[in-house]
């Protein structure tokens, strides 16, 4: 038998006991794949997902990178200043019965952080009184947390607001929550990424 003969018989030899699920899994998006890039991302395998939150679809390991890619890059922690004079009062909710009467108002203020597709917001509804030229702070109304934008497959958890330090010119507000991202593989998988996001401001007046 000649060389070539030889040769011919030892590589047709060698495609067929060749394991093939190995190559399925790299060339085919198999699950080496999506284990990889579960690994790396570190997912975790959901149960279900919330009440009005579809996953997001994805058809090959590349296409789970490149969804997650977008959640990776975020604003971990933000905080505003926002400073505000006396010559832009809120409107009133009571009557000005005198000149000098004391009135009060009532701003939403608000800080964001990305997350991706969508947007992390805390807001706070901050009652300010004022009397001619003087403007001051007089309680914190209520802070809450949620989400804008593209929220599609997304849900948050763990999410508070709260206010500190509190004076009668100022006050800080922060929020965080964790952001659930539930995707779908096309092996039938449903897969959950977390991250954990906040923001906070801080109002002035003066």
């Amino acid at each position: 038998m000649s060389f070539k003969k030889v040769f011919a018989l030892v590589m047709l030899l060698l495609l067929v006991l060749m394991p093939t699920s190995d190559v399925y899994a790299m060339d085919r998006g198999g699950k080496r794949g999506y284990d990889e890039i579960i690994a790396k991302y570190g997912l975790k395998i959901a149960m279900g997902t919330p009440q009005g939150v579809s996953p997001i679809k994805v058809n090959s390991p590349e296409e789970l990178e490149a969804v997650l890619q977008q959640f990776s890059i975020k604003q971990l922690d933000t905080h505003t200043d926002i400073i505000e004079s006396p010559e832009q009062p809120p409107v009133p909710d009571a009557t000005t019965m005198a000149e000098n009467a004391t009135t009060y108002g009532t701003v939403t203020r608000s800080c964001s952080a990305s997350t991706g597709t969508a947007t992390f917001n805390t807001w706070a509804d901050i009652r300010v009184g004022y009397s001619g030229s003087f403007r001051w702070i007089d309680s914190v109304l209520n802070t809450r947390t949620g989400l804008t934008g593209i929220t599609y497959g997304l849900s948050m958890s763990d999410s508070y607001s709260y206010s500190y330090n509190q004076s009668s010119s100022s006050v800080s507000v922060k929020g965080d929550a964790i952001i659930n991202a539930y995707i779908l593989l096309n092996t039938g998988m449903t897969t959950v990424y977390s991250t954990s996001v906040s923001c906070s401001f801080t109002y002035s007046v003066y």
